[in-house]
């Protein structure tokens, strides 16, 4: 009877999580599909991609978050915004320093593609994280 409930529940499972599945990947920033189709698989190349994609988050994420920064009412509102911007920072770059290390290796190629695509993904999730408290609180 536990194996069947249990059967039962990974069917439900998989079938509920099959159209988000197959639903197409956003692209991690303009020009990353191509940049990674151009680069032949080489790892060099792909970091470059990575790394130009982070560059592109980057940019917007400050220019968010200086909007953040005028939009709050009072100075309480902008120290705890910039301490939470203080801490999604050092958590970034500690993950991404354990990824470059890979848990036992020390830092290879790959590893480095790791952490620089971690870096990219992570600044754009707080870059749209920004710019949906700005849409919701009305200051954009």
């Amino acid at each position: 009877m536990k194996h069947t409930l249990c059967a039962a529940a990974l069917l439900a499972l998989s079938l509920t999580c099959a159209p988000v599945l197959a639903q197409q990947q956003e692209e991690l920033a303009p020009g990353f599909d191509a940049c990674v189709q151009q680069s032949g698989g080489a790892t060099p190349q792909l970091v470059a991609c990575a790394q130009a994609a982070y560059e592109f988050w980057d940019k917007r994420l400050n220019e968010a978050y200086k909007k953040a920064r005028r939009a709050c009412v009072d100075e309480a509102c902008r120290e705890k915004l910039q301490g939470a911007q203080r801490h999604w920072i050092q958590y970034k770059e500690a993950m991404g320093d354990v990824l470059f290390r890979s848990l036992q290796r020390v830092g290879g190629s790959m590893d480095r593609l790791n952490a620089v695509t971690f870096s990219a993904e992570e600044t754009k999730k707080q870059t749209l994280l920004l710019q949906e408290l700005l849409r919701s609180s009305g200051a954009e």
